[in-house]
């Protein structure tokens, strides 16, 4: 049985938002939408002919929801392409129910990313943990295995006992990511050995950001109750920095004072350079930080962000903010909405 991921739900995005395949670095036309329902986005993202580049291309529905690539991703949060972080946070949560008794079959689930430039890193600390009783979960990269791990349990009143924190093959085991991966499977296998359960969840996140208890193996494992995957970006179509600016029709960093930096998963990034913020994917996108700083708020900034006060100097929007790393986001496409540091608080390549 091969059950399908259908979708995974991109979460507060702290990121720089890199450019598709470098087919195309043209900019957008005039009068492309730049939101879908409560959600912002910015080039180069965008809905409609000509208003994204290849790979970032946006579907607003007729229920004002966002929609990203293809398998298709719901974006809930606000896309702003500025900053230095080159990944954006998603959940990646599965759960699946197979027979008790060892020697049944295997069930196999996977997950594809959004397109072709977004991989979750080899070097990101990722880790797919598996909680669960009696099974062994392999993690397969088009078909190879990368890595595996099996979880047993004990009876209850054992399992009742055992401390939060462990995840050392009792009720939770991990695999640690270490290959690149745009899509992946999990083949989940029964073992045999000691108690079974039919349900078993497995989830992607940071090492070191879930902690185990032997009370989540009673619960349903939602999205939200999980730390979301770092899921990194590139510009595919090069290798790199060095082979993408040889070709300036296609370079996507086109920005004045914008620069290249290589991506981990191959392809590379743009970012403004040091004292400038903006968009390094837009023409003239990236300007002066102290055009983005206000001595004074401008006339009706927001001041709320869900029931939490914004006060100057802080802001959710140009001339609302004294100073670049005063600039927050308000997020308010989840319940309750969620106000965030932007990247521009941070001095270099960090995913949240």
């Amino acid at each position: 049985m091969v059950l399908t991921m259908a979708a995974i739900t991109l979460m507060p995005l702290l990121v720089t938002l890199l450019a598709a395949p470098a087919t195309a670095a043209a900019a957008p036309v005039r009068r492309c939408p730049t939101s879908c329902g409560l959600i912002d986005f910015s080039y180069p993202f965008g809905v409609g002919p000509r208003c994204s580049l290849p790979g970032f291309n946006l579907t607003c529905d007729a229920n004002g929801r966002l929609l990203l690539g293809s398998p298709s991703v719901t974006v809930d949060y606000t896309i702003l392409a500025s900053g230095f972080i080159s990944s954006l946070a998603v959940n990646i949560v599965r759960t699946v129910r197979m027979g008790p008794r060892a020697g049944v079959g295997t069930v196999s689930a996977s997950w594809d990313g959004p397109g072709r430039p977004f991989a979750i890193s080899g070097t990101s600390n990722m880790s797919l943990f598996v909680l669960g009783c009696g099974v062994t979960a392999t993690l397969l990269d088009r078909g190879a295995a990368v890595g595996n791990c099996s979880v047993a349990c004990a009876g209850e009143e054992v399992m009742r006992r055992l401390p939060d924190g462990l995840c050392v093959g009792v009720g939770c085991c991990r695999i640690n990511v270490r290959v690149h991966l745009r899509a992946f499977t999990v083949n989940l296998s029964r073992t045999g050995d000691g108690v079974s359960r039919d349900k078993l969840t497995f989830f992607v996140t940071g090492q070191g950001r879930y902690t185990f208890r032997p009370s989540d193996l009673e619960r349903d494992i939602h999205p939200d109750m999980v730390p979301p995957a770092r899921l990194d970006w590139a510009i595919p179509g090069q290798p790199d920095c060095r082979h993408a600016m040889d070709d300036r029709v296609t370079y996507a960093c086109v920005s004045n004072q914008s620069e290249c930096r290589d991506s981990p998963i191959g392809g590379y990034a743009c970012h403004c350079s040091r004292g400038f913020s903006g968009n390094p994917y837009a023409v003239d996108g990236c300007v002066p930080d102290q055009v983005y700083g206000s001595i004074q708020p401008k006339a009706n900034c927001p001041t709320m962000c869900g029931n939490v006060s914004v006060p100057f100097p802080f802001g959710t929007e140009l001339g609302c903010f004294a100073r670049i790393h005063l600039y927050l986001t308000c997020n308010p496409g989840r319940s309750p909405a969620i106000l965030q540091m932007t990247q521009h608080s941070y001095p270099s390549t960090r995913a949240c």
